[in-house]
């Protein structure tokens, strides 16, 4: 019987004079969810950030002989886990890039993180020299690990505010509805549900609020042409309103399985919708058209113009996340091989990852944290990346994002269902703001 031991995480290191002339390739594995590669989301992210790596480590190879140990190739690897996501898969995929040697294993999506955090169990894993980097999830105290999660509310956040001026300026009716939905009810997903309904619920507040400093505020932003839309008029009389089902869920990933959830918003007369639950969102677009409603979507983890481009008169922009710079900047630290002023850039402390893997820390990535960002794109439709540039520079909306983002840090696990809460912390924040 064997002795669980901890596991022992040896760097890898340049190579002097014992090394032979001709090095090995680096072998890199991925394991992610879904039909293809080139998906438009995750998948095709995590592969251009692993092609730019690529690039960056052969020309670093060549200039530097002391790694001749390393041939500056890329030996790579890419399961799809296109039906079975379920325990023993993954742990099996996990053991054959182990037996593999890789050096890398990349694991896509938050249906690893129970998987990953099982690791210590498995005695080949825990003694293997596999590095894992976990993207959408986190999991600490697992040395050999780095976990890259995003802060996904502030782009809800963005998404909400953005929708609701939108709808202000140019819904033709006197009432506009929002609602989202998410394929389960995990922090990866409830991030961006909870954040749309904080945006579009704050300008709501806004608006019946009735204050001429906040109508004031609301007029700015509607006369601004970089706002697609009608001239704007008598934005003061209109009403918004979020509706929540009393199941947010789809408990599936499966394109058809949002087809029930969708029809639903629809028949309840919802106007702009978030769908958080990957190609799903297709579902939505599809019904949206079928029925030909008065409604738009904004897309999730990807741009859905190009994902989904005849939809592109249905989706106003999307809501993205960077995994590519996420993934790039994770090999680099892998290696210990950037310079001084690439950490700098990057981390803002030039001594935060020499030991990483030996710590299995974890990063959060925001829109104004490591360079990634988390943010809005403009559809084929309407072009939003100037109206975005300028809304999101807004004290106001900054001091919305920084009270999402510390809410969410007090509230990780039931997120959704604390969503209500959010304002009576908003308004403790702003009077301890006031005080100092």
């Amino acid at each position: 019987m064997w002795t669980r031991e901890k596991r022992v995480f040896v760097p890898l290191e340049p190579c002097f004079s014992h090394c032979p002339k001709k090095g090995r390739p680096l072998k890199i594995s991925v394991i992610s969810n879904g039909q293809t590669r080139n998906d438009y989301s995750f998948n095709s992210s995590v592969d251009l950030g692993i092609k730019v790596f690529s690039e960056k480590f052969k020309q670093f190879v060549t200039d530097n002989q002391e790694w001749r140990n390393f041939s500056g190739e890329i030996d790579f690897r890419w399961l799809l886990m296109v039906n079975d996501v379920s325990f023993t898969s993954i742990i099996e995929s996990y053991l054959s890039a182990a037996f593999w040697k890789a050096d890398f294993m990349i694991a896509i999506g938050f249906f690893h993180e129970e998987v990953l955090k099982a690791i210590p169990n498995y005695h080949f894993l825990n003694s293997s020299k596999v590095r894992f980097i976990f993207i959408d999830g986190k999991v600490e105290g697992i040395p050999g690990l780095e976990s890259a999660y995003f802060a996904s509310e502030l782009a809800g956040v963005k998404a909400g505010v953005a929708s609701a001026l939108h709808a202000l300026k140019n819904f033709p009716g006197r009432t506009a509805k929002f609602s989202t939905f998410g394929a389960f009810n995990s922090l990866a997903i409830t991030r961006y549900m909870t954040g749309f309904y904080w945006g579009e619920e704050w300008v709501r507040r806004l608006l019946e609020g009735g204050r001429s400093k906040d109508i004031d505020w609301i007029r700015s932003w509607l006369q601004q042409p970089s706002l697609p839309g009608k001239q704007v008029g008598d934005f003061e009389n209109k009403k918004l309103r979020f509706l929540t089902l009393s199941n947010q869920f789809t408990n599936g990933l499966n394109i058809g399985g949002a087809v029930s959830i969708s029809d639903k918003l629809l028949d309840y007369g919802v106007n702009y919708i978030l769908p958080v639950a990957g190609v799903q969102g297709f579902d939505t677009l599809r019904e949206v058209k079928k029925f030909g409603s008065n409604a738009w979507v904004i897309g999730v983890d990807t741009n859905f113009a190009i994902l989904f481009p005849d939809y592109n008169d249905l989706i106003i922009f999307s809501a993205v996340k960077r995994c590519d710079l996420a993934v790039l900047y994770s090999l680099w630290d892998g290696f210990k091989i950037s310079a001084k002023e690439e950490k700098q850039e990057k981390y803002g402390n030039k001594n935060s990852s020499n030991k990483f893997f030996t710590l299995g820390r974890s990063f959060l990535y925001t829109t104004e944290e490591k360079g990634i960002i988390n943010g809005l794109v403009s559809g084929n439709v309407w072009n939003f990346n100037r109206f975005f540039d300028d809304l999101f520079s807004d004290p106001r909306i900054i001091s919305l994002q920084q009270n999402a983002l510390s809410f969410v840090q007090l509230h990780p696990t039931d997120l959704w269902q604390k969503k209500d809460d959010f304002w009576n912390f908003s308004k403790e924040k702003e009077i301890s703001k006031t005080r100092w």
